[in-house]
């Protein structure tokens, strides 16, 4: 009857060590650095180009509005969602300890947010499909970095 001989529980055994050596700062590092990443995605998309999770521009302003925003120097083409620049600066990367999210830092923040979802009836805030690409290839790329 013939053998089988397999090295899978020293492949195993090895990757295992590679991946404990994932300290907590050498994660915290990666987490910290996507965040940091989709942060700055997420705010070039929203206030810069004025679009939606969805990759559609976010709306239109209503004509007394545009009015009020052309009185003070602002772009009336796009709904950019930057006036005061209020809501932009609460948009953080919130957490510690490898665990960070994105959100708004007071309820000023998230009120608005919500409130110019409901008014355009789209999704602003959540991450796109590109977004989230680019995210994966940090994790990916910096497990390698550590794993080599």
């Amino acid at each position: 009857m013939p053998t089988y001989k397999s090295n899978a529980k020293k492949v195993i055994g090895n990757l295992s060590k590679k991946f404990n050596r994932l300290s907590k700062v050498e994660m915290d590092k990666i987490t910290r650095t996507a965040a940091l990443t989709l942060q700055a995605d997420l705010l070039n998309r929203v206030f810069q180009d004025g679009k939606a999770s969805n990759g559609e521009g976010i709306g239109e302003y209503s004509k007394g509005y545009a009015r009020l925003r052309q009185s003070k120097g602002r772009q009336v083409q796009k709904v950019d969602l930057h006036f005061t620049g209020k809501l932009l600066n609460d948009f953080v990367v919130l957490g510690k300890n490898a665990n960070y999210f994105l959100g708004f830092r007071s309820e000023y923040g998230k009120n608005v947010s919500e409130e110019n979802e409901r008014r355009f009836k789209k999704v602003i805030f959540n991450s796109t499909k590109a977004e989230r690409d680019i995210i994966m290839r940090i994790f990916e790329g910096g497990i390698k970095l550590v794993l080599r």
